[in-house]
């Protein structure tokens, strides 16, 4: 670059603005990580560049660790859980893993859960309350079903990180079906610890028919 073109570069300011919260989120980029800027050959457009980043030394990520002692619970994916845009989770298992989400039955608040999958992405999920026995996870569910390729009667595994970002972090795992290496019984959403105890998720989840969640979505 020359040094003409280098000044007036350094004149102008370059505010970024839509979509860069998205871009963010997806590739992670933390504070003392480092934005690159080139100039594209060939250039589509005066405005057209290309953009790289770089990972401070501190920031390096670290492959999840999904051990089996920190293993919560599982749910089995029904046809309405990949097929729509939400997943229902019971309240006991969201009262007995994820303690810090506490909303009342008739509040429409919403939380965020932050879950880091298999491959070291991380996944923002809004959770709200669907009613007394139910949870429902809404927005970011879908985007993770259609990346991780998720279908019914594969296995959703809830993990507890072994270094949480923050209260509401915690691991999560696609187990394809018939992969020998689930930790339970395919339907089961017992803790590790609970031998022999499942829970009845019922209701508009996971044991009812495709057509009774659907009207339950409306």
């Amino acid at each position: 670059m020359d040094h003409a073109r280098h000044t007036l570069l350094r004149r102008r300011r370059l505010h970024v603005h839509r979509l860069w919260p998205e871009f963010i989120k997806f590739h992670n980029l933390k504070a003392s990580d480092k934005i690159r800027f080139y100039d594209p050959v060939p250039r589509l457009h005066t405005h057209h560049y290309l953009i790289a980043f770089v990972k401070g030394e501190e920031n390096v990520a670290q492959m999840p660790e999904f051990r089996k002692d920190n293993f919560l619970f599982q749910i089995e994916m029904s046809p309405g859980d990949v097929g729509y845009s939400n997943l229902f989770i019971s309240s006991n298992d969201v009262r007995n893993h994820f303690p810090e989400i506490d909303i009342a039955p008739l509040d429409r608040m919403t939380e965020i859960i932050k879950f880091t999958d298999a491959q070291n992405k991380d996944w923002y999920m809004d959770i709200s309350r669907y009613n007394s026995d139910f949870y429902m996870i809404i927005e970011g569910w879908d985007g993770f079903v259609t990346e991780r390729n998720v279908k019914a009667k594969d296995l959703i595994n809830f993990y507890a990180p072994v270094q949480p970002s923050h209260e509401q972090h915690f691991l999560i795992e696609c187990v394809r079906n018939g992969d020998e290496n689930n930790l339970t019984e395919p339907g089961s959403t017992k803790n590790e610890g609970d031998e022999g105890k499942q829970s009845d998720r019922g209701g508009p989840s996971h044991r009812g028919s495709n057509k009774d969640k659907e009207i339950a979505i409306g």
